[in-house]
């Protein structure tokens, strides 16, 4: 377990040399929730404060999405040589892929938690209580979700060509889902699709922390994503030590 906490801090420390990179990701965060988000609300009637039903959404696509970034960086260290330093390193594989996840969750918790809390502070609802129970779910679903993004990027050679497969897939995925906008507001079809869309439960959890009342969410809406991110690290701990690496020790 060691072994994978260094792994985990090798890659959150890389990102910790690039602090702007982070200070633009937050104010990406906040220029759309302020802006496009107060704009877009002055268009929807039906939906109480929408701007914040938004806003949240946007949070549980940057969850989903730190699976997609875990994959990215997968096929990027496998082309400038570092994945072959990692795996020179005296470990298993095993332990090289909980690195991975880890620093996925802290990945998330460094890219997410601070407007997150920010937005819980503007509502009203900061708490301690509330502040680390939303801590949980960050670090919980960004690390189990990033299995997702591992198994994925492991069907590709090519760094681009994933980067190309991974943005068309997650458009579909977030705009198939309740994130944005909630079931009653979609087409039969497509509420039926975002129903069991695991981003549209990624917001369900998260709405009721910013004072959302939502109708959406059901008693099987942690069971549902609970199983999601088990399939996941499953998922992605086959690929990662038998397809990608190519060998069945450990």
């Amino acid at each position: 377990m060691v072994s994978a906490l260094r792994v985990a801090w090798f890659f959150t420390a890389s990102r910790l040399r690039w602090p702007t990179a982070l200070v633009l990701r937050w104010g990406q965060f906040i220029l759309q929730g302020a802006v496009f988000g107060a704009v877009i609300a002055q268009l929807v009637e039906g939906v109480p404060n929408f701007q914040l039903y938004y806003v949240v959404g946007l949070l549980a696509i940057a969850i989903y999405n730190i699976g997609t970034v875990a994959g990215s960086e997968l096929l990027s260290d496998a082309q400038y040589g570092v994945e072959d330093y990692l795996l020179a390193l005296p470990t298993s594989r095993r332990f090289l892929y909980m690195g991975r996840i880890l620093g996925a969750g802290l990945m998330g918790l460094l890219f997410i938690s601070p407007p997150a809390i920010a937005v819980l502070a503007v509502t009203g609802q900061l708490s301690l209580p509330v502040v680390l129970y939303l801590i949980f779910l960050i670090f919980g679903i960004s690390a189990g979700l990033a299995g997702v993004g591992i198994a994925f990027a492991a069907a590709f050679r090519q760094y681009e060509a994933f980067l190309i497969a991974s943005n068309f897939v997650d458009a579909f995925v977030t705009r198939l889902s309740a994130a944005l906008y909630p079931l009653a507001a979609m087409p039969v079809l497509y509420a039926a699709i975002a129903a069991y869309n695991p981003v549209s439960h990624i917001a369900w959890l998260l709405q009721p922390l910013f004072g959302i009342a939502t109708a959406d969410m059901s008693s099987t809406t942690s069971v549902f994503l609970f199983a999601w991110v088990i399939a996941a690290l499953l998922s992605g701990d086959l690929v990662f030590r038998y397809r990608l690496e190519g060998r069945r020790q450990v």
